[in-house]
């Protein structure tokens, strides 16, 4: 049982690093997109 509960910890700590990872990557590509069209 304690097993089963640490692994659906470490998938839930995956899955909000991994959004949260997302988000960060997004907001990078969002702020060059518009750096990159500012120059233009």
């Amino acid at each position: 049982m304690k097993c089963v509960e640490q692994n659906h910890f470490m998938h839930e700590m995956f899955r909000v690093h991994f959004s949260a990872v997302l988000k960060r990557w997004f907001a990078f590509m969002d702020f060059v997109w518009k750096k990159s069209r500012g120059f233009i």
